[in-house]
């Protein structure tokens, strides 16, 4: 092994991100930029982004690979290196079919996740994490105990239906009664 995972992590952050974001921004800069050239370092990122997700698995298995993280190195070269063109190759040959064929879906679901993102209030998100923080708890404190709790929701709430059409003021109300009743 010539280096681990400390050091290839530093080399692939090098030549897989700064590298690329600075020849991107030369691409950009260029008067009568190149045209080729931003659309290969677009592929790049592209290709790149995919590795990012698909890392997490590799690593798991790959870390017992002899010679893996230098292979993973090699590999960020290659995708770039100006007689290969991996990046461009992979694009055409792997992702653009993909993406074609699965365009539409893909918009749908991107425009439904965006219709929704935009009707989340601050509020809900600050009382989701006060919720999780308090299953978090629950959870620890069972644990520490040796007495299981709900590996669902927070011990003493019963989890709501997926279908419900309660908003958080109705869920905060009935919890409101039900603490209510609790005490008493």
């Amino acid at each position: 092994m010539l280096f681990g995972e400390t050091s290839a992590t530093f080399l692939i952050k090098v030549f897989g991100v700064l590298y690329p974001s600075y020849a991107s921004y030369k691409a950009l800069k260029s008067e009568g930029g190149s045209v080729a050239d931003c659309q290969f370092w677009l592929q790049y990122f592209i290709i790149y982004s995919v590795l990012l997700v698909l890392e997490s698995m590799f690593d798991l298995v790959g870390g017992y690979v002899p010679f893996y993280y230098e292979l993973k190195v090699a590999f960020v070269i290659w995708l770039q290196l100006e007689r290969t063109r991996g990046a461009a190759l992979l694009y055409s040959k792997l992702i653009a079919p993909h993406l074609s064929q699965h365009e539409e879906q893909i918009d749908g679901g991107a425009s439904f996740m965006i219709s929704k993102a935009k009707d989340v209030k601050m509020e809900d998100v600050w009382d989701a994490s006060k919720q999780l923080s308090e299953w978090v708890k629950v959870q620890s404190s069972s644990l520490k105990s040796g007495r299981p709790a709900s590996p669902s929701s927070p011990e003493g709430q019963e989890d709501k239906p997926a279908d419900s059409d309660e908003g958080p003021e109705e869920i905060r109300k009935e919890d409101a009664v039900e603490e209510s009743k609790k005490a008493q």
